[in-house]
């Protein structure tokens, strides 16, 4: 991680996938050959991307460098007493 005077922070390279999920047991829901049983409980079911990796580039930037928030978006939907957020998520892909 390398971080600027100003405070940002930039990282790029591979770290672990935290998404946990059954995969092989998901083909066999999916197929129905795992019925009526379903997916396994927490403990049992398997993590296939245990083992995993992903490739991240990750851009840290102080609040104070993006200006002032604006209101919630909760407000939209009558949730009130939310503090002002950017939500801003940003996602980006290869040509293919």
């Amino acid at each position: 991680m390398s971080t600027t005077t100003s405070g940002m922070s930039f990282f790029a390279g591979p770290r672990r996938d935290y998404f946990y999920f059954d995969f092989n047991r998901f083909n066999e829901v999916a197929s129905g050959t795992a019925a009526p049983e379903g997916f396994f409980p927490p403990g049992v079911a398997s993590d296939f991307f245990e083992n995993l990796n992903v490739l991240a580039i990750i851009i840290e930037v102080p609040n104070f460098m993006l200006g002032d928030a604006p209101d919630h978006i909760g407000g939209a939907f009558g949730i009130n007493g939310l503090p002002r957020a950017h939500n801003v998520w940003v996602s980006a892909k290869r040509k293919q």
